[in-house]
């Protein structure tokens, strides 16, 4: 996880080429445990890992906040 964008791997099968846009929805592992949903844009597919950058003109803030009290 980046500001951004991040490598994940799929907990089921699915088809997924780079050039996709997903949602992709994760809880941050904070106090709050924050639920994030972030769109990407794959940019690598692997057999065990997948890695997008974050799309659109605004960060998430959860995800910059998470970073920056590491």
């Amino acid at each position: 996880l980046s500001l951004g964008g991040l490598d994940f791997t799929l907990m089921e099968e699915y088809t997924v080429r780079a050039g996709d846009q997903l949602e992709v929805r994760f809880t941050l592992d904070n106090k709050l445990r924050t639920e994030v949903a972030p769109m990407i844009l794959v940019t690598s597919v692997k057999p065990d890992l997948v890695s997008g950058r974050f799309t659109g003109s605004t960060r998430n803030r959860d995800i910059d906040l998470y970073l920056r009290f590491l």
